[in-house]
């Protein structure tokens, strides 16, 4: 029974790219409608309602800067067969000391961190291997790199024009110079710039700006455990959560769960603080779940309600009771929830996914990784969820360069 061209389409169109690849060299239509650019948006945006199936693993900034080159792809758990980056790119990635700043519905934002004066943000599709150089902000030059980076992939409209850029860039970076303020900077694809915008009220703490959770047209940050220069008695004594609203340009202050800010004045190695997207993707149930790793204690609450700031906690367990497999695990690297329910962490050696969820909690390792610093024994890893489509990039994409 031969099957039409159009279910064909139809059916591709909703896996993921590792798979529609490889039926391209047993099957001649797949081979044609795979690099059809139509066909490539149809499959980023049925996949935009399914789960990331792997992640990018590399050192944090704070690293020292030898060791910043490092790039490593790995698979979830039971998605080796349908999740996977090319060689190429991952080795064009590594050779360029490219840094992963941000994902979103396949397009990874990057920027090269090989020479102090060779910086060039660019984004990227690593699986279909093709980049597009966007301009560099000014100021970013130099040390500053970017720190509280957002990309969001919108591509729900109908498609039109299969040359369109629909996503939104935005960068906000901490006070310079002893200014009072923070800026936002925020990328059009259509003019090829930046436009800048100063936010005055995100408080005096230092914001974890690395972990930034876009939700309900906010972007969130969560501040740090301990600042010296905030007194007791003050409102922003205990750690908190600020929400900027883009679009009104509205800062908000939300209060953490009263458990979370206990004894939350311990030093920085003994009290990490996160907070990530929770729940199903395009549904209702999406929300903001904060991680504190306290002690070698992973405790998570998941916001309720977002307009009263209610909080219910939903997982506190050590890490030796979880089930490791490896001995006295005597330090955490860093830690993520993906897909709105999976607790990834990194150990020196290896990255483990715990479920924290359902009746079905329980410890997988995931990968053994190379990103550990021999020189600094308080290194971090920072994760990027990542997910294998044909996203386009729209006028200006090349081919990535053999390096």
């Amino acid at each position: 029974m031969e099957i039409s061209e159009d279910i064909l389409q139809y059916v591709f169109s909703w896996l993921p790219a590792k798979p529609i690849y490889r039926f391209k060299a047993v099957c001649k239509s797949s081979s044609e409608f795979s690099t059809n650019k139509l066909f490539a948006w149809t499959q980023a945006r049925n996949l935009q309602v399914k789960d990331d199936s792997g992640f990018f693993l590399q050192p944090s900034l704070s690293t020292g800067f030898k060791h910043r080159d490092k790039v490593e792809y790995h698979s979830l758990p039971g998605e080796q067969l349908f999740s996977g980056v090319p060689q190429k790119s991952l080795q064009s990635l590594q050779n360029t000391g490219s840094k992963v700043l941000a994902s979103s519905n396949g397009l990874i934002l990057c920027q090269n961190t090989k020479t102090p004066d060779d910086r060039n943000l660019f984004l990227c599709n690593p699986t279909t291997q093709t980049w597009r150089t966007i301009p560099t902000p000014q100021d970013l030059g130099g040390v500053n790199w970017p720190k509280g980076v957002v990309l969001e992939c919108n591509i729900n409209n109908p498609i039109s024009d299969p040359d369109h850029q629909d996503y939104m860039l935005l960068i906000i970076h901490p006070p310079r110079d002893w200014l009072p303020h923070y800026e936002c900077k925020i990328y059009s694809p259509k003019e090829g710039g930046w436009k800048e915008k100063k936010i005055h009220k995100f408080g005096p703490r230092t914001l974890h700006l690395d972990m930034p959770v876009y939700h309900n047209g906010a972007v969130h940050f969560v501040s740090d455990c301990r600042d010296p220069s905030v007194r007791r008695g003050s409102v922003y004594y205990r750690p908190y959560i600020v929400a900027y609203d883009i679009n009104n340009d509205i800062t908000r202050k939300l209060r953490l769960p009263n458990d979370a800010r206990k004894g939350s004045d311990g030093t920085v190695h003994n009290s990490k603080l996160g907070i990530f997207k929770w729940g199903s993707r395009k549904s209702s149930s999406e929300s903001i779940c904060l991680v504190r790793l306290k002690k070698y204690v992973f405790t998570a609450w998941v916001l309720r309600d977002y307009d009263s700031v209610s909080w219910i906690r939903i997982m506190k367990i050590r890490v030796r009771a979880m089930g490791l497999m490896e001995p006295n695990p005597n330090y955490i690297a860093g830690f993520t929830v993906m897909n709105g329910k999976t607790l990834l962490f990194a150990t020196r050696k290896k990255v483990y996914s715990y479920n924290m969820i359902g009746r079905s909690q329980q410890i997988e390792q995931v990968c053994e990784h190379q990103c550990q610093c021999q020189y600094d024994n308080y290194w971090n890893v920072c994760f990027t969820s990542y997910s294998n489509t044909l996203h386009p990039l729209g006028i200006g994409a090349a081919t990535l360069p053999d390096i």
